[in-house]
């Protein structure tokens, strides 16, 4: 289950969190509000897929890296994963129990 999501210099996001509670959740906004960045970083963060082509495109074009942090349980034990994806460079991830 996912508890927490990060965003920082992630498409439109310059820095949000989320906590989302146990059960059904639902994301809602305007047009261009990020939803779809949302759920990319979801994406991005555990399967290291998203919508928008090349990695890079997902980094703010104010910034020159962005980050995902993804806090999760699974079969019991709790986990943070956090991707970094900076210009020109591969992305990187690390993961540790929380």
């Amino acid at each position: 289950m996912i508890q927490k999501v990060r965003l920082i210099n992630f498409v439109s996001h310059r820095d949000t969190s989320l906590e989302l509670p146990h059960g059904l959740t639902a994301i809602i906004g305007r047009n261009g509000a990020g939803k779809t960045s949302i759920l990319d970083a979801i994406s991005y963060a555990l399967f290291k897929q998203h919508s928008r082509g090349k990695d890079e495109n997902l980094i703010n074009r104010r910034a020159p890296s962005a980050q995902v942090q993804l806090q999760f349980s699974s079969n019991g034990s709790n986990y943070e994963i956090t991707w970094m994806i900076e210009l020109g460079r591969r992305a990187r991830a690390i993961l540790k129990d929380a």
